[in-house]
């Protein structure tokens, strides 16, 4: 399994509005995203491997940036209908 930092978008389920954070993103054998950490990624390291650790750990959110933005249905297994947030007709 691969994986890498990439940023998600979510929507409140009270307001509707979008946001987004880094997250953890998990790939299956075909380089399809299959899932991601529960928590927004963080800088934190163990003392023993080095204070390198946290510049490489910004190098590798910092690339995050520059892909595209996953969405909950990226997740979705094939021919999983995805349930919209908010009924047709509604503000």
């Amino acid at each position: 399994m691969t994986w890498n930092y990439r940023v998600l978008e979510f929507v409140d389920p009270d307001s509707l509005e979008p946001w987004r954070a880094i997250h953890e993103v998990f790939y299956d054998e075909n380089g399809k995203p299959n899932g991601y950490g529960e928590h927004p990624a963080g800088v934190v390291w163990d003392t023993e491997v080095g204070d390198g650790e946290p510049g490489r750990i910004i190098e590798m959110l910092a690339m995050a940036l520059r892909f595209p933005v996953l969405v909950e249905r990226d997740f979705q297994p094939p021919n999983t209908e995805v349930k919209p947030t908010r009924e047709a007709g509604s503000a």
